[in-house]
């Protein structure tokens, strides 16, 4: 019984470093790990108004507002830039929801060989026309998200600026918040923006969640039908000439094999008719005598 377990659980684990190790798994994982890591700092830059250090008089006393504060007794700009934070937030879940929709895609599609140049992608254009009409589809709305982005989170950055540094200054921690929030957050919109425009120009499938930005620069196993196909055919045609090549031998040994008969029989007659030849000689002398 335990023999079964241990062997069925070998079994699991194989299964399941077998699928760890395959490409698509691995950058599936990384889109994942990049989001979560991602998500907290886009908060924090996105939402300035909320997540700053600020400075509210309640009763004459001055003190660091609580998160409660920054939603109540709020004047009509400050509600303004609470919206603004909110719309800009809202944007930026909707070009994660484009980024990873085209990553998945290109991950189901493409796939990084290290055989092939960076380029290699562009040489199979006219194979696979619907595969690269869905690629521009997909950096089009990826470059159109990350272009109003870029936008929208510079005014944010200084709507709120103007709210937190002149209306709610509580003291350095204010100014190093907002200046640091907005500066990693900062980097991915403009990495991003410039990914997405030379993906869009250049007809590339760059993929953003990757240490190193990867260029999908292949077409994916699953999707190379034509190569399948032409694989097996050609793997068909040297298994017909290896069985020719077999069948033209076997012809050749059993030819062989008779020649070899034939000689075998043709000796033994030279060796009689030598025979007969000495007893005929033996019988002259013997009359000469």
């Amino acid at each position: 019984m335990f023999d079964s377990i241990k062997t069925y659980l070998s079994n699991k684990y194989n299964s399941l470093m077998s699928y760890m190790s395959l490409q698509d798994t691995q950058q599936t994982m990384n889109i994942v790990l990049i989001t979560v890591s991602e998500s907290f700092k886009i908060l924090m830059a996105t939402l300035l108004s909320i997540f700053i250090p600020q400075k509210c008089i309640i009763n004459g006393v001055a003190r660091t507002c609580t998160f409660s504060d920054n939603f109540v007794d709020l004047t009509h700009y400050n509600t303004f830039v609470v919206i603004f934070n909110f719309i800009t937030l809202g944007i930026f879940v909707g070009l994660y929801y484009v980024e990873i929709k085209r990553e998945d895609w290109m991950i189901k599609h493409l796939e990084f060989d290290n055989n092939f140049s960076d380029n290699n992608l562009e040489t199979l254009k006219s194979s696979y026309p619907k595969i690269f009409t869905r690629l521009t589809h997909y950096n089009k709305i990826y470059y159109k998200y990350y272009s109003i982005l870029k936008y929208f989170f510079i005014i944010n950055f200084i709507v709120s600026a103007i709210l937190v540094l002149h209306f709610y200054y509580l003291d350095y921690r204010t100014a190093t918040t907002l200046f640091t929030n907005v500066a990693l957050c900062w980097t991915k919109v403009m990495t991003g923006t410039n990914l997405a425009k030379e993906s869009l120009e250049n007809e590339k499938a760059i993929s953003y969640y990757n240490t190193k930005f990867v260029f999908f620069n292949n077409i994916d196993s699953e999707y190379k039908k034509t190569e399948v196909v032409d694989l097996i055919e050609d793997k068909s045609d040297i298994i017909t000439e290896n069985t020719d090549i077999e069948s033209l031998n076997k012809d050749k040994v059993i030819e062989l094999k008779e020649d070899t008969k034939i000689i075998k029989e043709d000796t033994k007659i030279i060796k009689e008719d030598t025979k007969i030849i000495e007893e005929n000689a033996k019988i002259i002398i013997e009359e000469k005598s």
